[in-house]
């Protein structure tokens, strides 16, 4: 699960230019003419990825609720049917394509899109409906309230709840095989850097904080880490650990990571060869 704010991330340079790099403003222009959705006007916002389906809310800009809602409608390949549980909730679903979704306004405040599995967006309508008093929210569940909550300058944290299993147990040289639950947040410092806090959770073994810091040097060192710029941070990695978790503090150039995401997946072979551009006939 992905929680940021795409608003505190335009606000930020050094953020902005590194995510220019990877979404330049022609895609976002067309992202909000096919949605509606201006992503540097979102407030809060978080993606979250489950076996069945997706589900995607967020607080949507000033004003845009309606043409979002009318965006979503246009996206459907047949007629939408629009229901209203209550007062404060619309409630709109289709066929997106292939897979069924559907789009739960709530009062004009938040909107919840469920993509493929319908179910989450009907749990998002019950928590804003006070129907699962008795059901903890993700964060405060018992995997990741095992987390320290995210310091107030992060702008994007990333939460894996465990057990991990399979290739999963085997990261971080093992580490998450012991673990309860994984978070990577980021916050900006200085012109064009960011600090990115990489915690877990779980009942670890004494040598954790050792291995967690070896972990990051191997990939670091690795063909992928020193395409992001892994392998120079701007200082050294500071190491923490607390009880019943571990964290791991390093500050990297956004320059370098961008251009290298970039390079991994959206520049053409011109571009990562420093190459001038090919000339259109």
């Amino acid at each position: 699960m992905l929680v940021g704010s795409p608003a505190r991330i335009a606000r930020s340079r050094a953020f902005s230019d590194a995510i220019a790099q990877l979404l330049p403003p022609e895609r976002l222009h067309a992202f909000e003419q096919g949605t509606g959705v201006a992503l540097a006007g979102v407030s809060e916002g978080l993606i979250a990825g489950f076996d069945l389906g997706q589900l995607y809310v967020f607080a949507p800009p000033p004003g845009a609720a309606d043409l979002i809602v009318e965006r979503f409608a246009a996206n459907s390949v047949d007629s939408v049917r629009v229901e209203k549980p209550h007062p404060a909730i619309r409630r709109f679903s289709g066929m997106g394509g292939k897979d069924p979704h559907a789009l739960v306004q709530i009062d004009g405040k938040l909107i919840a899109i469920a993509a493929r599995d319908l179910t989450l967006g009907r749990v998002v309508e019950a928590f804003a409906r006070k129907k699962l008093a008795r059901s903890k929210p993700a964060l405060r569940g018992a995997a990741l309230s095992a987390l320290a909550p995210p310091s107030a300058q992060a702008v994007a944290t990333f939460f894996v709840p465990g057990p991990f299993e399979g290739e999963w147990a085997q990261g971080a040289r093992g580490l998450l095989a012991d673990a309860v639950a994984l978070s990577i947040s980021v916050a900006p410092v200085r012109e064009r850097a960011g600090l990115f806090t990489i915690q877990v959770a779980g009942d670890l073994p004494p040598a954790a904080r050792d291995e967690l810091v070896a972990a990051y040097q191997d990939i670091a060192s690795s063909s992928t880490g020193k395409l992001l710029g892994l392998d120079q941070p701007t200082s050294p990695p500071v190491v923490r650990e607390r009880e019943g978790r571990v964290e791991l503090e390093i500050e990297l150039d956004l320059g370098p990571l961008a251009r290298g995401l970039r390079a991994a997946v959206i520049a053409d072979v011109w571009e990562i060869m420093g190459l001038p551009p090919p000339q259109t006939p």
